[in-house]
């Protein structure tokens, strides 16, 4: 009676082990963002778009808006990379949890670094990468 319950242990044992690896090899690896946040400036207010529109800037529109915008360095990319852009923004657009890769963040960052100041930098850079930012 007691070998049979202690291999009836093992077997759950080793279910339950074998059920956890394979949902954590399933699961996607990358980080979770929430494109629809709004950015915040250094008083923890919204940023909005400009004086005269008061619309909250969302890490989505910046994205898109710096994966979209052609800038002087785009004249030699190929069209496989612009186009590989272009598929990031369709996936980030205005979506609440998205999870991208090391290589699609670092590509946003390039891009959001290039097209906007210190201000919206620091705000996307803090969400897109936020164990990057806690480290500096």
């Amino acid at each position: 009676m007691q070998v049979r319950l202690f291999v009836l242990f093992i077997v759950v044992a080793v279910s339950l082990f074998v059920g956890a690896a394979h949902a954590q090899a399933q699961a996607p690896i990358g980080r979770h963002i929430d494109f629809t946040a709004k950015l915040l400036d250094l008083n923890s207010h919204p940023i909005a778009l400009s004086e005269k529109d008061p619309t909250q800037v969302t890490l989505s529109y910046v994205c898109i808006n710096a994966l979209e915008t052609p800038v002087d360095a785009d004249r030699e990319m190929a069209g496989e990379q612009k186009f590989a852009m272009d598929q990031l923004a369709r996936k980030i657009y205005a979506q609440k949890d998205v999870v991208l890769s090391a290589e699609e963040i670092t590509l946003l960052k390039k891009r959001v670094g290039m097209l906007y100041g210190p201000l919206v930098v620091g705000a996307a850079w803090r969400m897109l990468d936020s164990d990057a930012a806690e480290k500096k």
